[in-house]
């Protein structure tokens, strides 16, 4: 899963059905879709927070 939140991140270009048959060998199609809109909301927030300079907390 790890490989694949990588992957997701930093080349979602480079995801090919080896890596969806490695999520597929632990997680069913409702979970994969989950965990992918999980990523993508994580990478989407990031990159909104970044581009307005969202103070951290601290």
């Amino acid at each position: 899963m790890l490989r694949f939140t990588d992957l997701l991140t930093s080349h979602p270009g480079n995801i090919d059905d080896v890596d969806v048959d490695a999520l597929a060998a632990h997680f069913d199609e409702t979970q994969i879709v989950e965990l992918v809109l999980t990523i993508a909301t994580a990478n989407w927030t990031n990159r909104v927070n970044d581009g307005l300079r969202t103070p951290l907390p601290g």
